[in-house]
């Protein structure tokens, strides 16, 4: 199994950036050193499906869970099942409630299948030792994906600039809220950017100050993210709900 094709068969990459990507020594170095028991066919499953032209909603995440009974490829999703939501995922499940919305399963293939891009910024996972080793291989791990996922950020901004329909980008956190291409919001015409503190236990109820971005940005704990999503959407509304 090629992994890589999926970018390809779902519009994602040209020949010449899949060649790119697959010939990329770091890349393959990550995959071949990611956790044992996260697999491998899961790396690239956010994609899976989902054409750029299809996508409304980009939620940007950061890297995958450390074991396989919960990674699945797309950020903040568990694998599929009733499986008890914890920290982020619980904070999100706990905001979507507010909206009307009670969530059992922490798989959110739901939403990928109406065209909610679930993007981590390291699609790769390898556990230290130590918290402060996994910090390390986590900056560097972002590091070494971050072309890739800055070139899905420039495919997805192309396409929905030459599209009529609204998009909406969640960013969530610090690291999210600086990504450089979402820096201004008035230079594009269909793009819309929610922004709140990260739903993590650490921040969720924080505001999140950056240097890079002028103004604070409300905590998670009181964004009505979801709610304000569909408004902008009119007549292609997310149904929030993971069944």
């Amino acid at each position: 199994m090629n992994i890589f094709n999926i970018l390809k068969e779902n519009n994602w990459l040209n020949e010449n950036e899949l060649n790119e990507l697959t010939n990329n020594k770091k890349i393959k170095l990550l995959i071949k050193e990611r956790t044992t028991p996260f697999l491998e066919e899961d790396i690239f499953s956010a994609f899976d499906g989902l054409t750029p032209q299809k996508v409304k909603v980009l939620i940007i995440g950061q890297d995958p869970y450390p074991d396989v009974e919960r990674a699945d490829g797309m950020a903040f999703s568990f694998k599929d099942g009733k499986q008890k939501s914890d920290d982020s995922l619980k904070h999100i499940f706990e905001n979507l409630q507010k909206a009307g919305y009670k969530n059992e399963y922490t798989s959110l293939k739901n939403w990928k299948k109406q065209g909610v891009l679930l993007l981590n910024s390291a699609l790769t996972f390898k556990k230290e030792k130590t918290k402060n080793e996994q910090q390390k291989t986590l900056k560097t791990n972002m590091l070494i994906w971050q072309p890739f996922i800055t070139k899905i950020i420039e495919k997805l901004i192309a396409t929905k600039e030459q599209q009529k329909e609204p998009f909406v980008v969640m960013l969530w956190g610090k690291k999210a809220n600086e990504i450089e291409l979402f820096k201004n919001e008035k230079e594009y015409k269909n793009i819309k950017i929610l922004r709140a503190s990260h739903p993590c236990s650490m921040s969720y109820k924080r505001p999140v100050t950056s240097l890079k971005f002028c103004g604070i940005i409300e905590p998670f704990c009181e964004c009505n993210h979801f709610t304000q999503c569909n408004k902008l959407l009119k007549n292609n509304k997310i149904n929030w709900s993971t069944k």
